[in-house]
């Protein structure tokens, strides 16, 4: 049960704030280009800002055991990053602005796990407005790489939002990877899944052959979208969701849905040849993916390499292991000439315990127990169950091969995940048209 509160009449509002929230952390390029050299700079600070006063001023306010529970945890996981901070401030002499920036990328993602609350309690939206949120927003993703991928119209965005040019890799730019509105081609993989999961919800819960067909393509097209990033971590992610998807989808169709794979397949082999065309249009990419050019050799070499780096400096320094170097090992904002500089490690565990020591494992695993925890509680499970376990794998993947496990889009993911199945019983999860 929702307790009704004051805030309640304001639960429309909010659910639309989290939706933009979540439409301008995917197209961060964009708005960070459209901000640059103004005090909006820092808008995705300002969303942190709203969305943990929101967690403040309904703490306890809802009558949900777990949500409460995670709710402390969540408190108390942001207070025990104070003593980290006050150690990289005082003891390692780290900027207080390089400390700020570190801590907020720490719990940015923790106050999104109120929105289903504010939207189950809102009077415009149901539980399926999240899921066409996220599904449309795919499709969206998914036309825009596309274009920039014949076009290179967006280019100019992921160039504003490195001062360095030199930072980006050469073979990056050579190779023309895209991102659409997005600041990096690789750092969006777990919520681009999340967007190929929407779809299958809502394909399974549609009775109009014409939703299936278009859900079914929403499902399908980030499978070419992920391509064109050059991303190899999220084009496997993407096709281990829709394959999962599809394959369930085979197993129990029945009546119409028979009818809808067969036209489904036939369109697919009748346009073989203009994706297979589409696909091909960037020789580099097809290169990279087959695993036939240098930059992949060199890229998977560096992999190993920091991985050992990592490993080799936690073992020669074994406080480092218990409690870190402080928040901030690797300067997001605010690194002055002569600090300790970190390393991303290729691997978003490393990065954390480097930064934290131990600690840092359980905010990088926290909601991933937390939502499995969760998910045991109920012994049926749906089609949505099966498809965010491998969205957590897809999590734990991303995490163990590169640092974007703990970006703000992967971290809006999961604790929106985590919220959802707080009240799970509400999203109406069980397969209403499939026969498994």
């Amino acid at each position: 049960m929702l307790m009704k509160f004051n805030a309640s009449k304001y639960s429309n509002y909010i659910t639309l704030f989290y939706c933009i929230s979540f439409f301008l952390v995917i197209n961060g390029g964009l708005f960070s280009f459209l901000t640059k050299g103004t005090p909006f700079t820092i808008w995705r600070q300002i969303l942190t800002f709203i969305g943990f006063s929101l967690l403040m001023c309904s703490f306890g306010r809802y009558k949900n055991r777990s949500l409460i529970k995670i709710e402390k945890d969540l408190l108390l996981l942001t207070f025990l990053c104070i003593p980290y901070c006050i150690y990289a401030f005082f003891f390692q002499g780290y900027g207080l602005i390089r400390v700020g920036f570190a801590l907020w990328m720490y719990t940015a993602g923790f106050h999104v796990v109120l929105f289903s609350s504010y939207l189950l309690n809102s009077s415009k939206y149901n539980p399926r407005s999240i899921f066409k949120f996220f599904s449309l927003l795919g499709l969206f993703l998914s036309i825009g790489l596309i274009i920039d991928s014949q076009t290179l119209l967006f280019k100019f965005l992921v160039l504003s939002a490195h001062e360095d040019i030199s930072y980006l890799a050469e073979e990056d730019l050579a190779m023309n990877r895209c991102s659409f509105l997005a600041e990096s081609v690789s750092t969006f993989g777990v919520y681009f899944s999340f967007c190929v999961l929407s779809s299958f919800y809502l394909l399974y819960h549609s009775s109009k052959t014409k939703s299936q067909f278009f859900y079914l393509l929403c499902s399908f097209l980030p499978l070419i979208g992920s391509w064109f990033t050059g991303s190899r971590q999220i084009f496997v992610i993407v096709l281990l969701m829709f394959f999962a998807g599809f394959v369930y989808y085979v197993i129990c169709a029945k009546g119409n849905r028979v009818i809808l794979l067969v036209i489904f397949s036939i369109i697919l082999i009748a346009s073989g040849s203009v994706i297979t065309s589409l696909l091909s249009s960037n020789e580099y990419l097809l290169e990279r993916y087959l695993g036939d050019d240098k930059s992949t050799s060199k890229a998977d070499d560096t992999r190993i390499r920091q991985w050992k780096n990592g490993i080799d400096y936690m073992q020669e320094n074994k406080l480092v292991l218990l409690i870190g170097h402080g928040v901030g090992s690797v300067p997001i904002k605010g690194g002055r000439e002569g600090e300790f500089i970190g390393s991303n490690y290729e691997n978003t565990f490393l990065a954390k315990m480097v930064d934290v020591g131990l600690f840092g494992i359980v905010l990088v695993l926290f909601p991933v127990i937390k939502i499995f925890s969760l998910l045991r509680k109920y012994k049926k499970k749906s089609i949505f169950d099966y498809l965010i376990l491998v969205l957590l794998f897809n999590y734990l993947f991303v995490a163990f091969v590169s640092p974007n496990g703990a970006t703000l889009s992967t971290q809006y993911i999961m604790f929106l995940v985590l919220s959802i199945y707080i009240h799970r019983e509400k999203f109406e999860l069980e397969n209403k048209y499939a026969s498994c």
